[in-house]
């Protein structure tokens, strides 16, 4: 009798001991989940905001020329300033991976 009592104890502690696993697994996984979800949000709200701040240069540009006196739009200075704008933001990409390259 006092074995069985003993396997019941082990058996016992067992069970406890994976509830106890099971619950700390489940746990770090619903942060790995969180996590996840939290840096698409803000991958998401950090493209929109390069987007918004890209369309607002653009309209203070086109803005500027029509206060120079530019009714229409010139197509190849549209395509130069836009152009420009791409060279600064690869140059600004180019220094944020060579930071993120020494970290």
């Amino acid at each position: 009798m006092a074995g069985n009592k003993k396997r019941k104890a082990e058996a016992n502690g067992l069970a406890e001991m994976d509830r106890q696993l099971y619950t700390t697994f489940r746990s770090a996984a619903n942060s790995i989940s969180a996590l996840y979800t939290s840096s698409l949000n803000l991958q998401k709200r950090a493209f929109n905001s390069g987007a918004r701040h890209t369309t607002d240069k653009l309209l203070q540009w086109a803005l500027s020329q029509q206060e120079s006196g530019e009714e229409v739009v010139n197509l190849p200075d549209l395509l130069n300033a836009l152009q420009a704008e791409m060279v600064v933001l690869e140059g600004e990409d180019a220094c944020l991976a060579a930071a993120g390259d020494g970290v």
